[in-house]
């Protein structure tokens, strides 16, 4: 057995920069010929160990992170505007999609729609079809989720909302003036 350290994932072996432990042939036949790995010095041990609690650290708070983020999420709601029928029922649906991208703006964190799902209390998995808030769950990461909801409100509500801000404005550049 001879001491390797990993250039690259190696899948069943371990992980970039890793320290292993390997037959010799395997070595010499598989990992070298292919700078999947490198012969472990004990200088390149030492810098192997080093690496491997700078990146456990970095892990840990990647993680940290995520939990934190989880426990934001509990916190936010989502507003989306779609056009209505007299019934109140969306002309279309509000898409996990939908619901990714307005979420990747909010936390500035590319999510996609696979990320996101809608309620499993529901036993459902279609979109959103009618006013009102709904409860979403979204994949952070690691088997890390966190819920929230959405609001899906008529568009124009939206309209009326954007023309007093207009109204606001103008009335502030007469005041000015």
């Amino acid at each position: 057995m001879i001491k390797v350290i990993l250039k690259q994932d190696v899948p069943s072996l371990g992980k970039k920069g890793e320290l292993k432990n390997v037959k010799d042939g395997y070595a010499r036949n598989f990992l070298f010929p292919q700078a999947l790995a490198v012969f472990a010095t004990p200088a390149m041990e030492e810098q192997s160990k080093e690496e491997a609690v700078a990146r456990a650290r970095r892990e840990e708070k990647r993680k940290e992170h995520m939990l934190h983020l989880a426990e934001t999420v509990s916190t936010v709601q989502i507003t989306l505007y779609a056009k209505v029928g007299e019934t109140g029922h969306l002309f279309g649906s509000i898409t996990t999609a939908q619901i990714a991208e307005a979420f990747t703006a909010y936390a500035k964190k590319a999510f996609e729609d696979k990320d996101v799902s809608f309620d499993k209390s529901k036993f459902t998995s279609e979109p959103i079809k009618t006013l009102g808030i709904h409860p979403v769950t979204l994949k952070i990461g690691e088997g890390i989720e966190g819920a929230f909801s959405v609001m899906v409100e008529s568009d124009d509500k939206q309209k009326d909302l954007e023309h007093k801000a207009k109204k606001k404005v103008a009335k502030k550049a007469k005041a000015k003036s």
